[in-house]
């Protein structure tokens, strides 16, 4: 899955540009599906 020979310098340079407006949006959203999914009291209300 994970690739040991990414370059550490394109993941730097992705965290350190300025990220257009849909890219922040698409991050925003991405970072709030992920602390929904694995936040415990949003999936006990989710099934229960």
């Amino acid at each position: 899955m994970f690739n040991p020979s990414f370059p550490d310098a394109n993941a730097v340079d992705l965290i350190t540009r300025p990220l257009s407006p849909s890219e922040l949006i698409y991050a925003y959203k991405f970072l709030a599906f992920i602390s929904a999914y694995y936040s415990p009291s949003s999936r006990g209300r989710r099934s229960g």
